[in-house]
């Protein structure tokens, strides 16, 4: 009999399990792609999301990026707007505030959004919060979000679709990644040219970090941890062909400028020693 109720139990709760799953996945999907195109074609997505332990992370929680390949792949993932319009995004985060801003500017405009503006910043109980509004003609690619998130340490851990132009998405740091910059080895002179006149160096170590400019330029050396907190800043008043400086433990980041106009420094030499 013990043996019979043991059957029981783990088979009612293997059903149990597989209803909570079913509810879970349906919820996210019909959310993702709106209650019209879910009901339309539910027998469709039934068929794809057949096993949807697959669609699951290992701590039980859904797996967002292959949801939403499997729905964009399908054709069931509608993006494009009818007419150009206001697209307002929301984006939370555990990371800091700085961190936060600075990855998702360089991921707009990486993935071609040249104009948008910040409607909230806020950082509240722990939370960094950051909402754009832009005008366009389609939501944000999930599929392109995730990869270019990836590429600069973080990770998408889910999206909600409140309307067909409101979005919001949940991400956290991983390995918080300055997506141009250049990494630093120990007595190993780098030479670098930006457009920009803005150098970004990943520091993994302590050192004296030597800067050869060419030609001379006014400095302005901000340093950074790994969530881009500000641990230094040097700022000159006249200009230079080098100068050094001491890289703590604590710095992650290093980035380099002129002081007065960026446009002056096209050429600079590193490097790092002991």
């Amino acid at each position: 009999m013990r043996a019979i109720h043991k059957l029981i139990c783990a088979l009612f709760c293997l059903v149990y399990s597989g209803f909570i799953y079913a509810d879970v996945i349906d919820t996210k999907i019909q959310e993702l792609i709106g209650t019209t195109t879910y009901t339309q074609n539910k027998n469709f997505i039934d068929t794809i999301f057949a096993n949807k332990a697959k669609f699951y992370l290992e701590n039980n929680t859904p797996n967002i990026g292959a949801i939403i390949y499997e729905l964009k792949n399908n054709g069931l993932l509608m993006l494009k707007f009818p007419q150009p319009m206001e697209l307002q995004i929301s984006f939370e985060s555990k990371s800091s505030l700085i961190a936060l801003s600075y990855t998702l500017n360089s991921l707009l405009s990486s993935m071609g959004y040249s104009y948008f503006m910040v409607s909230q910043a806020s950082r509240v109980q722990g939370k960094s919060l950051l909402s754009y509004s832009l005008i366009t003609e389609h939501a944000l690619d999930p599929i392109i979000l995730y990869r270019e998130l990836q590429k600069r340490g973080f990770f998408l851990q889910d999206i909600a679709r409140k309307d067909i132009n409101q979005w919001s998405y949940t991400v956290q740091a991983q390995n918080l990644q300055i997506f141009n910059a250049k990494t630093l080895t120990p007595n190993n002179t780098l030479a670098l040219r930006e457009v920009s006149g803005q150098y970004w160096l990943n520091t993994p170590q302590s050192g004296i970090l030597q800067i050869t400019a060419s030609p001379k330029w006014t400095p302005r050396i901000i340093c950074y941890d790994k969530n881009l907190e500000i641990t230094q800043a040097i700022i000159e008043g006249s200009q230079k062909s080098s100068m050094s400086l001491r890289l703590d433990s604590a710095s992650a980041f290093v980035m380099i400028t002129d002081a007065e106009n960026p446009d002056l420094i096209k050429q600079i030499e590193v490097k790092l020693g002991s």
